[in-house]
Order: C-alpha cells, then sequence, then structure tokens
C-alpha cells in the first residue's frame, strides 16, 4: 500500500495550465473509482466546464487599471477533486486507503467463502438437525455477503468411499441495488438454502456405525476443489470419537498424540499441510456416554479426546483450530498459526 502524498491544492488552482488534465490521468481516475459512475461522470463535467476559463475584466483602483482573471467556481472545484484524486504527477500512485476512507470507492470486496460442513451423523454422534442448523445459519449468513462463496454439506460414512456431499450451495451477487433490498434477497438465500440442507442431511441422521473414520473423512473433505481465492474452512460436526484403524476412542486406552499423528502420517491422513491455510473447527465434542452405555465417558477422557484432535488438526498445517463442546466461533478471530485446542 502506497503512502499518501502531498498536493499543493493552492499552486494548482492559481496555474490556468492545469486545466489540461492529461486523458490518462483522467483514464486513470475512471478505472479505479468504476465503481462510482456517478462520480466519474461528475468529475468529467467539471473538468469540462473548468478547462474554460473565462477572463472577465474588472476594475480594482484608480491606481491599477488592470484587468484579472477570475476562476470560476466549478474550475476550483474540478481542480480540488482531481488533486485528490490524482494525488501527485505519479498518476494512480496515491493510497487507496485514503480514497476509501473518503467514501468515493468502496473497499475491497472480502474473498468469496468455501466452506466445508462435514456431519458425523452416526448414531451417538452429536449432529443432528439442531446442532446443524446452528452451524449451517452463520454459515449461511456469512457466505450469503460474500457472492461467489460455496457451502458443502457432507455426511461421514462408516468408509472414506461412503462419504458424501448431499448439499451444495453458491452464493450469488444480489440482483437489486439498496441496503435493504440486498438485505432481503439475503436473508430469501439463507432460509431457502438452510431448508433445501436440513432436508438432504434428515436420511443419513442416527444411522448406525460400527466405524467412524473422522481423520480420514476430514482429509477426503480437504481435497475438495474451492476456487483459488477463497478463504476455506472445514467445520466437522461430531462428538469426536475416532473409531477406525488408527485408534479406538471410544473403549480402548486413548494413544498419546505423538503416537496418533506418527500412525495418520505413515497413512497420508492428515498429512503435513493437508489442511495447510484451512480455518477448522471441530465442535459439539458433547461429555454424554457413548452410545449404548457401552463405554464410560470421564472428564479426563473428553479432555484427552480433544486434546488429540487438537494436536492432529494443528500438525496437518491447518490456519488455525478450534475444538469445543458446543457450537463454533466461525470467524478468524483466532491468531493465526495458533495451534491447540481452544475449549
Amino acid at each position: 500500500m502506497n503512502d499518501n502524498s502531498s498536493v499543493d491544492l493552492e499552486s494548482s488552482a492559481a496555474d490556468d495550465s492545469g486545466a489540461g488534465i492529461d486523458v490518462l490521468r483522467l483514464n486513470c481516475i475512471a478505472q479505479i473509482i468504476s465503481a462510482r459512475p456517478i462520480t466519474v461522470r461528475l468529475v468529467a463535467a467539471l473538468l469540462a466546464q473548468g478547462s474554460q476559463p473565462e477572463a472577465q475584466e474588472t476594475q480594482e483602483s484608480s491606481c491599477r487599471g488592470e484587468g484579472r482573471r477570475r476562476v470560476k467556481p466549478s474550475r476550483v472545484a474540478a481542480t480540488v477533486l482531481v488533486a485528490i484524486f490524482v494525488g501527485t504527477l505519479a498518476g494512480c500512485d496515491w493510497s487507496k486507503r485514503t480514497v476509501v476512507d473518503l467514501g468515493l470507492v468502496d473497499a475491497p470486496a472480502p474473498p468469496p467463502l468455501a466452506v466445508e460442513v462435514l456431519c458425523d451423523g452416526s448414531r451417538g454422534s452429536t449432529c443432528s438437525v439442531s446442532t446443524l442448523a446452528l452451524v449451517l445459519n452463520p454459515t449461511l449468513t456469512a457466505a450469503a455477503s460474500r457472492p461467489g462463496s460455496i457451502v458443502r454439506l457432507w455426511m461421514q460414512g462408516s468408509t472414506v468411499d461412503r462419504t458424501r456431499i448431499v448439499w451444495a450451495a453458491t452464493s450469488l451477487k444480489p440482483q437489486r441495488s439498496g441496503r435493504r433490498a440486498v438485505q432481503d434477497e439475503e436473508s430469501r438465500w439463507v432460509a431457502k438454502s438452510l431448508r433445501d440442507a436440513l432436508l438432504a442431511a434428515r436420511p443419513s441422521l442416527g444411522c448406525r456405525g460400527v466405524r467412524s473414520p473422522i481423520a480420514e473423512t476430514v482429509t477426503r473433505v480437504s481435497l475438495a476443489t474451492a476456487p483459488q481465492d477463497a478463504e476455506r474452512w472445514i467445520v466437522v460436526l461430531s462428538d469426536g470419537l475416532e473409531v477406525s484403524d488408527f485408534a479406538n476412542f471410544e473403549c480402548a486406552n486413548l494413544p498419546r498424540a505423538s503416537t496418533f499423528v506418527q500412525s495418520l502420517g505413515r497413512k497420508r491422513v492428515l498429512g503435513p499441510d493437508s489442511l495447510a491455510g484451512i480455518h477448522v473447527r471441530m465442535c459439539f465434542l458433547d461429555l454424554g456416554p457413548v452410545d449404548g452405555d457401552r463405554c464410560p465417558m470421564t472428564v479426563a477422557r473428553a479432555l484427552g479426546v480433544r486434546a488429540l484432535w487438537a494436536a492432529a488438526l494443528a500438525a496437518a498445517g491447518s490456519r488455525d483450530v478450534q475444538v469445543t463442546d458446543g457450537a463454533p466461533t466461525l470467524s478468524n478471530a483466532v491468531p493465526q498459526n495458533r495451534k491447540g485446542n481452544n475449549p
């Protein structure tokens, strides 16, 4: 970002030659503030008026019979606007922050989102219609405000090949202008998308499964394509109880974090940098009994499960990690590269 350039407005207004504004400079102005066509036309009109100065002869005093040129107000206004826009003779090389702060141009639009919502809908897990709605509603609201955002709903299967996308949507740029009209259009999109997503998820909720390959499934989801400039998120709704060839978090002794990470890495599951640049949230890890009361759940075990996931997701290079027993924080307020459990 370039530093602000100081402009001598007084000398610009006094110099008659300043009326001949370089065409390239005007094109530069039009390009940068193309989001404001009315402002562009206003500047062009003022420049057209300001480029035709009138010399009016006025009698100043009996001792000074000279005429002086009066600069028309429109000429001054045009010069001031040009000075603000142009800044210096360098053309377009001025601070973008300044023109944004002045309200002359819109702030750069945030990048679109690419959010993968993974639902572990197996019997006894915590992904349900209610918890899914708690995640999808703010996710869809954020996506609606960033046209081009993608939200996909994945249902975890008992094997990786049975994990599938059951619903997806892409937010569109509002057809109408005006804050109220835009908000109404976004609200309708959020409501319809939420209804369709929950309807698509219902058949897969509460199914009984003997395996819960969470780590492999997250790795599968991370391979999904996304727009190159998108801000990527993976949100996992699960009790976090991995049951696979890597570990049994339900009933067996919990492994050490280093052992768990190494065993995953040997099979290229959640390997280094596999989650690079991705915000990861694992939520609704409930401190409840294992399905059918097959195994007791203690506070120590629950905390151990959280620590294992925090370590594995961080080792995979995620941008930031949160592992919680409630709804996730769907913002990037967590400092980047903070790798750890955030209960």
